[in-house]
């Protein structure tokens, strides 16, 4: 059942009231806390939305309709287009594999011309690879413009490596920003070198600080340590026994 709080609500209606429902937009859909119907106050509201063409649609046109007066003041946009909504569709635990298959998210919309390869069960390989494949993108890129965003996409790597490995190990998993949580979920034989007081830092910094400027106190050099040891630990496994039953 579907339980939004007030501002949720509000921001949702101005949506649907202001985004054109085209030939350009494909699909549309919430999810996160204001469809689980756990939200706090302050929740913030999730959308993904695939379009045809970014020129009509951008995720800051539907941030500025949802961040509305009396809506969320915070908004996290996912946009897709076809091809990349293909890509992720069948990828275990990723937002678009739940969204899809509406677990924890509830569609707005969906165009009778919106066609995309569902699986009716998990490619546990397929979404092994593709996990590595996002946390290395994470740990090896560099994209992160601060301390505290490139200590965050490092930590986010980490979770990605070990979502690899509990592919791997055909181990089902629900939603967490806890890496130590993922981590205990592995046989001991599987779980990579993983500092817990550090990770537990680095969470607690998210959830009290999204705005960098309290992350002075996280080690940089020790977060990138333990995202290419977990990522390195991740690609031998996979490397070396992918293909064989655990």
């Amino acid at each position: 059942m579907i339980e939004l709080n007030r501002r949720g609500a509000v921001s949702i209606k101005a949506l649907q009231d202001a985004i054109p429902f085209g030939d350009d937009l494909l699909f549309l859909s919430i999810f996160g806390s204001q469809v689980r119907g756990n939200t706090k106050p302050d929740s913030d509201l999730d959308v993904l939305y695939v379009v045809r063409s970014s020129k009509v649609i951008c995720p800051k046109t539907i941030r500025d309709v949802i961040e509305v007066s009396g809506g969320v003041d915070k908004s996290s946009i996912i946009p897709h287009g076809v091809n990349t909504i293909s890509r992720t569709a069948n990828l275990y635990g990723s937002v678009e594999y739940h969204v899809l298959r509406e677990e924890g998210a509830r569609t707005l919309f969906r165009s009778p011309n919106f066609h995309v390869d569902i699986t009716p069960y998990i490619d546990y390989e397929f979404s092994a690879v593709q996990w590595l494949q996002k946390a290395r993108g994470n740990i090896f890129g560099d994209w992160a413009s601060t301390r505290g965003e490139a200590c965050l996409c490092l930590y986010i790597g980490v979770g990605y490596a070990l979502r690899s490995l509990l592919m791997r190990c055909r181990i089902d998993f629900s939603f967490t920003r806890d890496i130590r949580v993922l981590c205990d979920m592995l046989p001991s034989n599987m779980r990579p070198p993983l500092d817990v007081q550090l990770a537990g830092d680095i969470l607690s910094a998210y959830d009290k600080d999204r705005t960098w400027e309290g992350w002075h106190n996280i080690n940089i050099s020790e977060t990138r340590s333990m995202a290419e040891r977990a990522c390195g630990f991740a690609d031998k496994i996979l490397q070396s026994s992918v293909l064989q039953p655990v």
